[in-house]
């Protein structure tokens, strides 16, 4: 089968430039259609287009549901899930992405009791804590206002986890047809309910509510369409017990699981900061920004990742060259991103006030600066997704703490020193790009070394 990411020859006939204008044309569309006639390509196009389906639905709800909430209840919602996007990486200490990796079956199906277990039992004890002392816990953090719906963060990691285990699962038997449609399901009931419930009582209590618990949409239709097919009754079937995978794959919780939690830190930490010097508006505008800045990058980015981390798994037991498939991955984000990011760069502001409104334009300013970093971002997931093939769990480990590290000192510039928000989110984002940039010159170096060691091996 030919891939997109192989190292066969480019384009045949180059020396073409003695061929007539016609004989070129027939060649670049022979090779345009034997590189989009591959399973990768179209893999990607399924979870693209689905992942752009719900983005598009989520788009299409947005004016509507900010004109009708407001920045302060946006930005109430908008720190109950900047807090939960911190907690949820611990939830099955990162063995849910391990699900792709066994080639044995029985393996992955233990993979997936084994998260449900840790995750089931941390939302236990932190719902216990919260009932204990959760107030105590807000005040402390300086979030008064998550106080009435700190107790929703329990059942939302756990749900957090589920929907990980489910989206891998449905990656490894690659049904990506399944990974799309749910996902439109999910958007389309989800800013249904929030426009429709805003119409009658536009309160936080309603966004924080149904954004906590919309992963259960999303969940249920996957497991409606894995019983069909005769899986899903098979996923908690014994085969390989749960301790053996845990000990075969504990670089997972031991690195993986930090790593994403430090970086989840740096990703939410803003909009907590937000909230605690500047107010639940300030929280909102930034919260909006990177929403809609992260749409666009969800659209292609990560539709890539959960293509490429399957096949980049495989091509490595194929003794395939590595930093190629990186590189032309990410080369081909950059070149399909840059000018729509330079467009928001430019023009943020307005456009945030003409879709949103004026009570949006300072979201905009946000999202100008924001797209620096974000673009990076965008273009660093091949590199990410190749991270546990190459054995880089503990080196992307030190990467995220050196990263989170750089972010968090120009946060404390720009709220403690400078006083002032938006200097913090521009220094915030500048440091960022940086990091990302430092991850994929890494990723690839390394890359580069396993393909030697395996040429001379």
């Amino acid at each position: 089968m030919t891939e997109i990411f192989s190292d066969q020859s480019p384009l045949p006939g180059h020396d073409s430039v003695s061929l007539c204008s016609t004989t070129r044309g027939k060649i670049v569309i022979a090779y345009i259609k034997r590189i989009t006639d591959t399973r990768f390509v179209r893999n990607v196009a399924v979870v693209a287009f689905g992942t752009a389906g719900a983005q598009a639905i989520t788009m299409a709800f947005a004016p509507l549901i900010t004109r009708l909430y407001g920045p302060e209840n946006y930005g109430i919602m908008g720190t109950f899930m900047a807090v939960l996007a911190i907690i949820a990486p611990l939830a099955a200490m990162g063995y849910p992405i391990a699900i792709v990796l066994p080639e044995r079956e029985g393996k992955a199906r233990a993979l997936i009791r084994l998260s449900l277990l840790i995750s089931a039992a941390l939302s236990l004890v932190s719902l216990v804590a919260l009932l204990l002392a959760g107030k105590q816990i807000a005040s402390l953090l300086n979030m008064v206002q998550l106080n009435e719906y700190i107790y929703l963060l329990p059942p939302a990691v756990f749900l957090s986890a589920c929907l990980a285990v489910s989206v891998q699962y449905v990656v490894r038997k690659k049904m990506f047809a399944v990974r799309a449609q749910a996902a439109i399901f999910q958007a389309a009931l989800v800013g249904g309910l929030k426009a429709g419930v805003g119409m009658v009582a536009p309160t936080a209590a309603a966004l924080v509510a149904f954004s906590a618990l919309a992963s259960v949409f999303q969940i249920g239709f996957i497991a409606t369409k894995l019983k069909r097919r005769g899986s899903g009754s098979q996923i908690f079937e014994r085969h390989s017990g749960v301790i053996e995978v845990a000990r075969s794959y504990r670089d997972f919780p031991f690195y993986r699981a930090p790593q994403n939690f430090i970086n989840a830190i740096s990703q939410g930490l803003p909009v907590v900061l937000l909230a605690s010097f500047s107010g639940a508006a300030a929280a909102g505008f930034y919260s909006l920004a990177r929403t809609v800045l992260m749409l666009p990058v969800s659209i292609m980015a990560k539709s890539v990742a959960e293509v490429f981390y399957p096949h980049i798994t495989e091509s490595f037991y194929a003794n395939q060259k590595q930093a190629p498939l990186i590189l032309k991955a990410t080369a081909g984000l950059a070149a399909v991103s840059v000018i729509p990011f330079l467009a928001l760069f430019i023009f943020g502001p307005w456009l945030f006030g003409f879709v949103f409104g004026s009570d949006w334009v300072a979201a905009g300013e946000y999202a100008r600066w924001l797209s620096i970093m974000i673009f990076f971002n965008f273009i660093n997931k091949p590199a990410v997704a190749a991270a546990p093939v190459l054995g880089l769990q503990k080196g992307l480990l030190v990467y995220e703490v050196f990263s989170t590290g750089s972010k968090l000192v120009a946060l404390y510039f720009g709220f403690v020193v400078f006083q002032d928000a938006l200097l913090a989110i521009i220094l915030f984002s500048f440091f960022g790009a940086g990091a990302y940039m430092v991850l994929i010159f890494w990723i690839v170096a390394s890359a580069t070394r396993v393909d030697k060691r395996r040429d001379n091996a």
